[in-house]
């Protein structure tokens, strides 16, 4: 498969000749001065797909035969001279709950999967597609999202780029395993509590959650009368650079009729300061994510950053509150025959977590939403002062692949909620949140952080976040996926 070792990290490092490990940009640019192909291009990570996908099950569906064709028209499009998006020719994979039109959206759903296809894309795809990117794959996910981790009856378990010993993460599993692994540079993907933080912090990639409602995504039709995925659900992208990540967000930002919060994106300064989260209440820190987060703050620190240490106010009410209001609603709005559409694992998992959780009755909701905006005007009033936020994603070791479907399910649930806390606070209060890989530890997984901002302060977030990448200097991914024997046999 190309690879290198890399002694320093004890991963796999790819040949700078070889066009799946390409940037998005790169490749972008590279086929508007003809310098390459996009039917090379896309070739190329056909063939990519073809060598490791089947060690760790992330892509789901390909259109082989319809990402050629698309791709020779890119090229007859550029050899006329006409004026090209700025993803034109690049490859992007697409999450099964995300529309794409002639396929069915499963959503990693048995009962799903005999649907009618859709008529029409998605509004983020349709984007990506006016940016002339390339739709070349679909990428797993647990069924109905409904699992910070990737395995569903319909189309198996996705496994960890890194070690498929440790789970991807999820929801969005597929799709961070899809981009490091060099299947696609850009991945559509979606977030409703940490979907897409998650699966990039534990497969070295990078991901932006935007500020939730920022793009115009309309909610699932069966579930679209739900407070918490009308405050909570966003799509988002998943890519292996921040710079991929700011040309992803600049094709999807822009309002749309169908979604009245959604914004045209505008670019704009903030000061230097940044809160440091060097831990979080009740759950120890790790040595290797502390000196990750040491790392990051010493990036900022050299680029002018005032970087002090703190807590942020009412941290564990925000992330108890979106609990309170989403399995709430969950459990009254989960009839039987829902339940039933549930694989045997996500079944009892969605069970220990809802027995878990603070729930509300639905006269406390509404105190629950006043509390969100309580809450929320305590932490804008910190970022007026301090714009951005550093944090672990997860403060612990990574969770082995079958954490969720063994043992106390209950009490993993309750800790796993310990220790995304900041990532659900941050979901709560539909803050934007971009998560990077800045080190690898001794075990050889890659250690993310997490930055956040206030609303709508995406390109800030970027710039910063620019900033860590530039002083890290290394890049993670694409990776060799590591496939032990006990997984083969």
């Amino acid at each position: 498969m190309n690879g290198r070792h890399d002694e320093a990290y004890g991963v796999e490092r790819m040949s700078n000749d070889d066009l799946w490990a390409k940037s998005a940009g790169w490749l972008a640019d590279a086929i508007r001065m003809r310098e390459v192909s996009a039917r090379e291009v896309m070739a190329a990570h056909l063939e990519r797909m073809e060598c490791v996908n089947g060690h760790v099950n992330a892509v789901v569906s390909r259109f082989d035969d319809a990402s050629l064709k698309a791709a020779d028209q890119a090229d007859k499009a550029v050899a006329r001279g006409e004026e090209v998006g700025p993803l034109h020719g690049v490859p992007v994979s697409v999450k099964i709950n995300l529309a794409v039109a002639g396929q069915v959206t499963d959503e990693g759903c048995l009962t799903y999967a005999d649907d009618e296809p859709e008529t029409e894309d998605a509004i983020a795809v349709d984007r990506m597609r006016d940016a002339g990117a390339i739709v070349n794959a679909r990428t797993n996910m647990p069924d109905l999202g409904m699992r910070w981790n990737t395995n569903n009856d319909l189309h198996g378990r996705t496994y960890n780029a890194w070690n498929p010993d440790v789970s991807p993460g999820g929801s969005s599993g597929g799709a961070a395993v899809a981009v490091a692994t060099g299947m696609s540079p850009l991945a559509l993907a979606s977030d409703f509590g940490g979907s897409l933080t998650v699966p990039a912090a534990l497969n070295g990639v990078v991901s932006l959650r935007p500020t939730s409602g920022r793009l115009a995504a309309p909610a699932h039709a069966a579930i679209e009368g739900d407070v918490a995925v009308r405050l909570f659900y966003t799509d988002g992208v998943i890519a292996r650079s921040v710079e991929d990540v700011e040309l992803a967000f600049g094709t999807l930002a822009g309002a749309h009729p169908l979604n009245p919060s959604s914004a045209d994106a505008v670019r704009g300064s903030a000061p230097r300061r940044a809160l440091l989260i060097r831990g979080l209440p009740g759950t120890p820190t790790d040595p290797d994510v502390r000196d990750g987060l040491d790392c990051t703050a010493k990036a900022l620190s050299d680029a002018g950053f005032d970087v002090v240490e703190g807590a942020l106010p009412s941290l564990d009410e925000a992330s108890a509150l979106w609990q309170g209001v989403t399995y709430s609603e969950m459990a009254r709005g989960l009839p039987p025959e829902v339940m039933a559409m549930f694989s045997d694992e996500t079944r009892a998992w969605t069970a220990a977590v809802m027995a878990q959780a603070p729930l509300l009755d639905t006269h406390e909701v509404p105190g629950a939403l006043a509390r969100r905006i309580a809450i929320a005007t305590e932490w804008s009033t910190l970022l007026a002062d301090s714009p951005f936020i550093v944090g672990p994603v997860d403060p612990g070791l990574a969770w082995d692949r079958d954490f969720d479907s063994s043992g106390d399910l209950r009490k993993v649930a309750g800790e796993l909620h310990e220790r995304y806390k900041l990532t659900i606070a941050g979901t709560f209060l539909g803050l934007p949140t971009l998560t990077l890989p800045v080190s690898v530890n001794s075990q050889g997984l890659p250690v993310a952080v997490q930055l956040l901002s206030w609303r709508f302060t995406e390109w800030q977030l970027l710039h910063a976040a620019s900033l860590i990448e530039k002083y890290v200097a290394t890049r993670f991914t694409p990776v060799d996926p590591r496939i032990p024997s006990s997984v083969l046999g």
